[in-house]
């Protein structure tokens, strides 16, 4: 790949960003327009772009999948410029909700696509490199839109924002048309059809990493969304600060996760993304009961939010690189779009659940912390849960372990030992994912390793289905 590919590819990329200005640019602007908009809740401005995310990407995903990623991508950010003008322009409530949601259905194209491209593209610790600097370029939402968002505000109005949008639309709509070049070839093509769709989910489902992957990302996504929608609030309204404040706060915010996204792919050369994920689980944990230990110890200020949510924004920099990585190294490159869209589906569902609950029950600090830490505990609880039913052996099965890998031709053979009689196999990647019973008797690091070996073999060799 030469210099200018890569950096058409990075453009390419940078097109997810999109999806946090979406949401984080106009939030410096929430109670401006709660003055304009006084009898309606405007945290709805935010969720119902959170639910056109949802919404779309069950159907993004199989599209790509048998479309390509340019077409696709074209006609979503499309739809969203076009979304983004009315939003823009309106001055109706009822219809800057319904343009919000056509706005999120546009651009959730560019998030489904990035992870696709980068599965298409990557292998291996490329692959993870490729999620962190995807993760990266996805905070560099969260560290210019406030402070963005604060001038804009300051200088203009809440329109103003997302104005800024579409202009953001129109540049992305047009450099797509002109300068990508499909990543997805013919020969990969999926055939559009519920069926074969359905298929593809089932399999993803029964990979337990993957549902895992999935769960934990959509309970972090819970954690910073539910944050986004209240950090204006709380700092604005109750702690009496500027938006100015505000949009530095977020920025530093917005740098820690890409801090993290940048520290990821080097944690991950010598422990699991799952073992990454949990930690930052147990680091959103810690911040949220220190955030509610100290503000109900001391007075609330900027310092007692905001210092054990950094601990909180730390967990969350290290699992969304994390968490993608190791769910899109699960799947199969003809199926990447798919997986992409079931990974996000996931978790913008369980951000929109979280979000709509905080909202609507938390009203202090305090108990922000604690909202924070129950979503956290409930994920490392929810995923041992699911792998302990899901992965459970049968009392009569024998466990294995890997003891090494060995290179037959093209593919990679598993030397698998008894745990209690030491007599050794060996197996295929393909051999033992068909074999179900032999798959349940692995622990979940050896699952983990040949669901990898087997995704990247089968875009290789001759189908077996």
């Amino acid at each position: 790949m030469t210099s200018w590919q890569k950096l058409l590819l990075i453009i390419t990329f940078s097109s997810g960003i999109t999806v946090p200005l979406t949401n984080d640019l106009f939030v410096a602007g929430i109670p401006a327009m709660q003055q304009v908009f006084i009898s309606h809740n405007i945290t709805l401005v935010l969720s119902m772009s959170l639910l056109g995310l949802a919404i779309a990407q069950p159907i993004y995903g199989p599209l790509s999948d048998h479309f390509g990623r340019k077409p696709v991508l074209i006609v979503g950010l499309l739809i969203y410029t076009l979304a983004s003008a009315v939003v823009m322009l309106t001055h109706s409530f009822h219809t800057l909700l319904i343009a919000r949601i056509i706005q999120a259905i546009g651009v959730c194209s560019t998030i489904t696509s990035a992870l696709a491209i980068a599965r298409d593209t990557y292998e291996g610790h490329e692959l993870t490199r490729a999620m962190s600097f995807l993760a990266a370029l996805m905070a560099v939402g969260p560290v210019t839109a406030p402070l963005l968002g604060s001038f804009l505000n300051t200088w203009f109005d809440w329109h103003a924002s997302f104005e800024c949008l579409f202009y953001l639309g129109i540049f992305y709509s047009i450099f797509v048309i002109c300068f990508y070049q499909e990543t997805h070839p013919l020969i990969n093509r999926k055939p559009l059809s519920i069926k074969h769709t359905w298929h593809v989910y089932q399999s993803l489902v029964k990979q337990v990493a993957f549902l895992n992957f999935c769960v934990t990302a959509g309970f972090t996504y819970g954690v910073l969304f539910s944050f986004i929608a209240m950090a204006s609030i709380f700092i604005i309204d109750v702690l009496h600060l500027s938006i100015l404040t505000y949009g530095i706060v977020m920025a530093i915010n917005g740098i820690i996760i890409m801090i993290a996204s940048i520290f990821v792919p080097k944690l991950c050369k010598k422990i699991s993304h799952a073992t990454a994920s949990n930690i930052g689980l147990i680091l959103i944990a810690l911040g949220g009961i220190l955030m509610f230990i100290a503000n109900t110890s001391f007075i609330n200020s900027l310092y007692t939010f905001m210092l054990p949510m950094f601990i909180c924004t730390l967990g969350i920099g290290f699992i969304r690189p994390a968490a993608s990585t190791g769910a899109m190294s699960l799947a199969e490159k003809s199926s990447a779009g798919t997986a992409a869209s079931f990974f996000n589906f996931f978790s913008f569902v369980l951000s929109v659940i979280a979000m709509t609950f905080c909202s609507h029950i938390i009203h202090s600090i305090s108990y922000l912390g604690i909202f924070f830490a129950a979503l956290s505990i409930s994920a490392l609880v929810l995923t041992k849960l699911i792998y302990y039913f899901l992965n459970k052996p049968s009392f009569h099965v024998k466990k294995y372990e890997i003891t090494r890998q060995l290179l037959d031709g093209s593919e990679i053979l598993f030397e698998l030992e008894n745990i209690k009689d030491k007599t050794k196999i060996l197996k295929k990647s393909h051999e033992i994912y068909k074999d179900k019973i032999l798959l349940k008797s692995l622990s979940h690091d050896n699952i983990y390793l040949i669901g990898f070996v087997h995704g990247s073999e089968s875009t290789h060799l001759p189908c077996r289905h």
